[in-house]
């Protein structure tokens, strides 16, 4: 682990009180070191000025690998800090050297400044100072190895990192960071720090909930997640509407929590909305004597934090007839049927809402029956639909296939 960079992030983790360590090598970035030069006015030619301005951004450009140097759009350095933090910005640096020459050649001295801004202090100075007039060839002979091995110790890579706080049920496994599995402690709430700029996409696993989710970009400011975390339910009731006439309810056990279900419901006609022509809107109660109770099993399809999920069910259902109470053995005891629809979850991420689901189903059935033609004598009055045909019901030999049906509803679960 980089020593300098290490001490940055450390220094913040002791602060906020995290124990996360940050993987370094893997999103550390090099560091952009500015250049100021001044020398003493009137000591020196222009000419032996250029050679040592250039002969020192040589030997320092190439010490370190993981230090870009780089050159300040003003020769003239300004004596605050501020201002030279701010030139430094203006070329995207986080970290400056300063060097001032006195003297010529022949008395030569320079002092430099090595300073880190992300830690607000300098790292280091030194004196150049040889006794002996310095020519062209001993400045491309290793003159400058001291400020190039100095530079080479003090400048690491540096992570930029944000303190990113996840919200969610203690015990709450976060995983897919860059700082590896992170968990959440007893009071709800976890500080670590992160990388940025990036995106990052990370999943939060709970015993007995719904896994979750999150995706967010990580910016200079400190971001907060809230894991909306959903009970992968058990049990749920459904209110339903069918063929958006008559009202039923149903209960459903979740086999595998968000998959495989089994369900035991009823429809009945006692009550409903009649769209026969010729009949009244809302007929009175009772008038229509059946009712159907069905047991059926299958599958929600899709990721169980989806907005939309698919269903698919397969089961049967019995006929009963009110007067008097018992099984409607005349026209059609019952049937099987399928059920293909859609559930969904628009208040999923809501904590008192996220319980609840509304739903639409398609259940096309299959009735038996002796005769196809006694079960529409018995269930149809004469003339009830013009030319006596019912849309969508179709007779067999040995049964009946009803297309009508679609149900309607709002679920429950817990």
């Amino acid at each position: 682990m980089k020593r300098i960079a290490s001490v940055f992030v450390l220094v913040l983790v002791t602060v906020l009180g995290v124990t996360q360590e940050l993987a370094l090598e893997d999103f550390a970035r090099p560091r952009r070191l500015v250049y100021f030069y001044e020398t003493e006015p009137g000591a020196m030619s222009e000419y032996d000025e250029f050679l040592l301005y250039n002969s020192i951004l040589t030997d320092v450009a190439s010490a370190n690998p993981e230090v870009v140097l780089v050159e300040s759009l003003n020769r003239e350095v300004p004596v605050e800090l501020a201002g030279r933090e701010d030139l430094a910005r203006r070329v995207e640096a986080d970290a400056w050297m300063y060097v001032y020459v006195a003297g010529s050649l022949e008395d030569l001295t320079v002092l430099v400044s090595l300073y880190d801004m992300t830690l607000g202090q300098e790292l280091a100075s030194l004196v150049v100072q040889p006794g002996y007039p310095v020519s062209y060839r001993t400045l491309a002979r290793g003159f400058w190895d001291e400020l190039s091995q100095t530079v080479a110790e003090v400048y690491e890579p540096i992570v930029v990192a944000t303190v990113t706080t996840f919200q969610g049920l203690p015990g709450t496994v976060i995983r897919d960071l860059p700082t590896g599995e992170v968990v959440i402690g007893e009071s709800g709430v976890t500080e670590i720090l992160l990388p940025n700029p990036a995106t990052y996409v990370v999943t939060a696993e709970y015993p007995g909930f719904v896994p979750v989710t999150e995706t967010f970009y990580l910016g200079a400011d400190p971001q907060r997640v809230e894991l909306i975390q959903l009970p992968a339910y058990r049990f749920g009731v459904d209110a339903i509407l069918s063929s958006f006439q008559f009202p039923g309810a149903r209960f459903r056990y979740n086999i595998v929590p968000g998959g495989w279900f089994a369900r035991l419901g009823f429809v009945t006609q006692y009550v409903g909305i009649n769209f026969v022509p010729n009949q009244p809107l809302f007929p009175e109660p009772g008038r229509s004597k059946l009712s159907t109770i069905y047991l059926d099993g299958g599958t929600l399809l899709g990721s169980l934090d989806s907005f939309f999920r698919y269903q698919l069910a397969l089961g049967g259902f019995l006929r009963i007839r009110h007067e008097p109470l018992g099984f409607e053995t005349d026209a059609s005891l019952g049937g099987i049927h399928l059920s293909a629809g859609i559930e969904i979850a628009p208040w999923r991420r809501e904590r008192i809402l996220r319980s609840i689901r509304l739903f639409a189903e398609y259940q096309p059935a299959l009735l038996f029956t002796e005769s196809s033609d006694e079960f529409f004598d018995r269930s149809f009055p004469w003339n009830s639909f013009p030319g006596g045909q019912v849309p969508l019901l179709y007779g067999l030999d040995w049964g009946v296939i009803d297309l009508r049906e679609l149900q309607i509803g709002v679920r429950v679960t817990w």
